[in-house]
């Protein structure tokens, strides 16, 4: 009698349990925000689904309660996804499950059914299953195309910006040009300022000798004849050696006028040519007083010809054509102009 009333009691109870549990699977609904996910996002499942059941065990104050993730049947944190947090929400008779999520691979995802109750309670009579729906999560790459990660577009331009390119063009073109101008105007003027510093330095040079000639001049009673034609020489060797950029201390007086001829390439005028003559005869007149004084040959006759000694003046004459011939090599040369009826 006992027995039968046991069975009694529990078979209407397993009909209602169960009456229950299909009642609760009944208007289920899905939603995942954001609704075009991606690998890395924080992602949100909202399972929503009507039930009888009083999930919250007659706690009126709350409507949510948060579900402990370390009681779900499966591993929260995959290589498909990590659940971070889980909650259940109540409205009225319908009821919804939030799990906050982040995915980690593309493609469908489908996060694994559990029973609430035993998610809640630790175990239950009837279960109550939450089944989400597969999910896509989609790719950052453009459908059919896995080679680049956007189109290609042509460049955008700023209305207006041609102008500007065409101005920053032609403004570099002019700055090459100055630059360029400024480079061979400062070739021109660094040429120019070499030139002056020459043509300073020989009038300088040509000065200093004028003045030792004047001196010289001036002096020459304290000099015996030899004594002057040496220091003349001196003068003169100093002058040239400067003038032409070429030693002529060690020039022998007979190749004198050779001598300057070689420095200049030629192209002494006559003018100037004949000045190198009249200098060597000067050089050798000076030589013959220097080194001949007392020798036979300076006693033969005429003895204004062969005399080792100055005539009268003739020390004058020395300076005064040493002073023409300095003149006459810092003079400029002459322009030489052809004419047509030189070519014919």
């Amino acid at each position: 009698m006992l027995m039968k009333l046991k069975k009694a009691f529990f078979v209407p109870l397993v009909i209602f349990g169960a009456c229950a549990c299909l009642f609760s699977q009944s208007d289920i609904s899905q939603l995942v925000f954001p609704k075009r996910l991606y690998v890395g996002d924080t992602a949100e499942l909202r399972y929503t689904f009507r039930s009888s059941i009083d999930f919250f065990n007659g706690d009126t104050a709350s409507d949510e309660l948060v579900l402990p993730v370390a009681a779900f049947p499966f591993q929260i944190d995959n290589r498909e996804f990590s659940i971070e947090k889980a909650s259940l929400q109540r409205n009225g008779d319908f009821y919804t499950v939030i799990l906050t999520f982040i995915p980690w691979r593309t493609g469908i995802v489908d996060i694994p059914p559990f029973d609430l109750l035993s998610v809640l309670y630790g175990s239950a009579a009837v279960p109550v299953e939450i089944n989400p729906q597969p999910f896509e999560v989609a790719s950052v790459l453009p459908d059919g195309d896995d080679t680049q990660l956007r189109p290609s577009v042509p460049p955008l331009l700023i209305p207006g910006t041609m102008y500007v390119v065409y101005a920053v063009i032609f403004l570099c073109i002019v700055l090459l040009i100055l630059l360029a101008k400024a480079a061979v105007s400062y070739s021109d003027v660094a040429a120019a300022v070499r030139a002056y510093m020459t043509l300073k330095n020989y009038a300088k040079n040509a000065r200093r000798a004028l003045k030792s000639l004047r001196r010289l001049e001036k002096k020459g009673a304290q000099f015996s004849d030899e004594e002057f034609c040496a220091v003349f020489q001196t003068i003169m060797r100093g002058y040239l050696s400067v003038r032409f950029g070429s030693s002529f201390n060690a020039c022998t007086s007979s190749l004198i006028s050779a001598s300057l001829e070689e420095a200049t390439g030629g192209f002494m005028s006559d003018v100037k040519m004949a000045q190198a003559e009249l200098l060597e005869g000067l050089f050798r007149r000076a030589d013959y007083i220097r080194f001949a004084a007392g020798s036979a040959d300076s006693r033969r006759l005429p003895a204004e010809q062969y005399s080792a000694a100055f005539r009268q003046n003739e020390r004058s004459e020395f300076t005064e054509k040493a002073r023409t011939v300095i003149q006459t090599f810092e003079s400029p040369e002459p322009k030489v102009t052809v004419t047509g009826d030189e070519d014919a």
